[in-house]
């Protein structure tokens, strides 16, 4: 049985990124103090992975690189806390909270029902005697205006149509809303010596920042000590409207995850020019208030219940008014610049070069696990260490 067990389970969007880019930098000082943010070794190589979402999603069945189930994973845990003599195992994963997969099932409610046994199976396969759980939950209708961009962005790897439009993913989306329901799953079957649910609002945040945030919960900013911001570098930017509407069209007709991954590409480059138009995505003002006020009494509960804020979850349970409603969908004119960039991007020559090593990578993930990722530490280097 691990001696201690430090779990964050997400939820998506709200600044996991950095927070894992920090603790996979920072495996040397965390194993000097016994804590283990465990790597994975496959074939000789180190695959220096910056997260668990892939264990995550074993527990619920989904296979994706490096391609184990969760017993391989969990035996590859337990080995490396004998090997480095550890007491505590951190894993970090926003799939925790997220998987299994909505878009995969029929009828709906099964989401529920398999989350929990994904709760209950993570229980048996990583038995602890101290488990402390770290959940940053965003208010619902933010997370569901971001959650639908990303859905967007990635339909086309998803291998199945997912976004027909914002009503309809809404209806989809709305069992990952339930916080109190979830939240209750993973206290009942885990039963965690601590559990911090803390809403993802800069006031609520110690430090203003999930990764500061995070280290002061559970102790590590003993031993993890910083001298400067936390490291921004895998901060995932939100796509413009314009970039979501072209790709809104480019996700009606099939094609290859090599061609999708080009097009992903092209886009995320797009969406970084500070000379093309830029409008923030958003969904209705009427779904906002509405998914609100379906959780308003749960978001009540969740305080009480989690040691929240006094009154409610969230500090500002009203909606944020749009100042333009009429920014859900930009300007033609901003969609046709935005366009004509991308169609000149990806008739060019090189887009075939892109495809060549988006395929190339396709097949070191799934064939050669581990030279890929050491081709890709070679590209990639290691991110900062604290003094």
């Amino acid at each position: 049985m691990i001696e201690r067990l430090i779990l964050h389970i997400g939820q998506s969007k709200t600044g996991t990124s950095a927070l894992q880019a920090l603790l996979s930098g920072e495996r040397e000082t965390l194993e000097n103090s016994g804590i283990l943010f465990p790597d994975i070794i496959l074939h000789g190589k180190n695959l220096g992975l910056l997260e668990h979402n892939a264990f995550a999603e074993s527990i619920s069945a989904i296979s994706r690189y490096p391609h184990l189930d969760a017993e391989q994973w969990t035996a590859r845990f337990i080995a490396q806390i004998k090997e480095k003599k550890a007491h505590t195992l951190l894993l970090s994963a926003e799939s925790f909270f997220g998987t299994p997969q909505i878009w995969t099932l029929s009828p709906r409610d099964d989401f529920l029902t398999l989350h929990r046994q994904k709760v209950e199976r993570l229980a048996s396969l990583l038995p602890a005697k101290k488990t402390h759980i770290v959940l940053y939950l965003r208010r619902q209708d933010l997370w569901l205006e971001s959650a639908i961009g990303h859905i967007i962005r990635y339909e086309g790897l998803l291998a199945r149509r997912v976004y027909e439009n914002n009503e309809q993913i809404t209806a989809l989306l709305s069992p990952h809303l339930d916080y109190l329901r979830l939240a209750d799953m993973w206290q009942e079957v885990l039963a965690p010596e601590q559990f911090s649910i803390v809403p993802y609002e800069h006031d609520a945040l110690k430090g203003g920042d999930t990764a500061l945030d995070f280290l002061e919960r559970t102790g590590l900013d003993e031993i993890i000590r910083l001298t400067d911001n936390v490291p921004k570098k895998l901060e995932n930017r939100s796509w413009s409207a314009e970039c979501l509407t072209i790709k809104q069209e480019l996700n009606k007709k099939e094609k290859s995850k090599t061609r999708e991954r080009a097009i992903i590409s092209i886009l995320n480059t797009l969406n970084e020019r500070d000379d093309l138009p830029r409008t923030r995505f958003m969904i209705s003002q009427e779904i906002k208030d509405r998914v609100l006020e379906e959780h308003k009494a749960d978001n009540r509960r969740l305080a009480e219940k989690y040691h929240g804020p006094i009154g409610s979850f969230f500090s500002h349970p009203e909606p944020e008014k749009n100042q333009n409603n009429a920014l859900e969908k930009p300007d033609p004119d901003s969609i046709f610049s935005v366009l004509r960039a991308f169609e000149k991007e990806y008739y060019r020559p090189a887009r075939k070069l892109a495809e060549l090593a988006h395929s190339l990578k396709a097949y070191g993930r799934n064939k050669h696990p581990g030279l890929y990722s050491g081709i890709k530490r070679i590209v990639k280097p290691a991110t900062r260490k604290s003094a």
